[in-house]
């Protein structure tokens, strides 16, 4: 992974309420650190890569694993320890400081004893939020401000529609999946994805994908990689697993959930699976049934 970074402050806006203020985007290695943070707005932190692991509230609090694909909520004065001391590895994260996390009902998502809201994001959606306000952070700077503000409106809506799974934990809904507005750009995203997961138990080809939307390949992975931040190869392998994990966690033995999959074996499942996840499928298993 090609270390990068993308950052951006925004000035405040009088009497705007929500506000995005800054946003940040790491790709890099995964560092070995052991820091503590204090929280002074509210915070959305997202992670696209295993991330170690992280404590909140107190120094006695158990520490939780960072799985890719999973957003954390925190609100002002919160305390966060995040502990990267384990195995190195990439690491790609985003978070988001914003105001008005309060006026706009959030602090509901919030467990009372945890200290703060944890979101599966097994569709993607909200990692594309990330993706999207990085992307208008690096072209438009300060002038992107109204674009980069829609982004965490957007983002809002989906913490909103999530739906309640245990204590802190919630889950972004499937129907709340739809990738931007409308047009035709947005079209060739959803029907790529609906066909992606019509498909999971089973190989798809580009070259089917782009015929069944007559569109030519290159053409096919190039918007869908631009308008998503990901190819549709890494999508529907991301779609495979997120589909796996769900699978595991029922007590699905990992063979039958490589076949179910597709997979072209057991091995090729555990490899695409800990490269996802950072764990291999059976120490997930084990750890979910704890």
């Amino acid at each position: 992974m090609t270390p990068s970074s993308i950052g951006q402050t925004w000035m405040p806006r009088t009497g705007l309420c929500p506000a995005i203020h800054s946003l940040a985007e790491i790709r890099d290695q995964l560092p070995q650190s052991l820091i503590r943070i204090s929280v002074q707005q509210w915070v959305i932190d997202y992670e696209f890569q295993p991330f170690g692991r992280i404590r909140c509230g107190s120094a006695q609090a158990p520490w939780r694993a960072r799985p890719p694909f999973v957003l954390h909520l925190y609100a002002p004065e919160t305390v966060i320890w995040e502990d990267t001391q384990g195995p190195s590895g990439p690491r790609h994260s985003a978070w988001i400081l914003f105001t008005g996390g309060e006026e706009t009902g959030l602090r509901r998502l919030i467990h009372p004893m945890a200290g703060y809201a944890r979101v599966l994001d097994e569709s993607g959606e909200l990692g594309r939020v990330f993706l999207e306000t990085a992307r208008i952070a690096a072209e438009w700077g300060e002038p992107g401000f109204w674009l980069a503000q829609a982004q965490l409106h957007r983002a809002i809506h989906l913490l909103h529609t999530a739906e309640h799974v245990e204590a802190e934990t919630w889950r972004v809904r499937e129907h709340a999946h739809g990738r931007g507005a409308g047009g035709p750009q947005a079209e060739l995203v959803r029907n790529v994805d609906d066909l992606l997961r019509r498909n999971l138990g089973g190989r798809l080809w580009l070259r089917d994908v782009a015929r069944r939307l007559h569109v030519s390949e290159s053409t096919l992975s190039h918007r869908y990689t631009a308008l998503t931040g990901e190819s549709p190869k890494a999508a529907f392998i991301r779609l495979k697993v997120a589909q796996a994990r769900l699978l595991l966690l029922k007590g699905t033995p990992v063979k039958t959930v490589a076949a179910q999959l597709g997979f072209s074996s057991p091995f090729h499942f555990s490899r695409c699976f800990r490269q996802a996840t950072g764990t291999p499928p059976r120490a997930f298993q084990r750890a979910g049934s704890l």
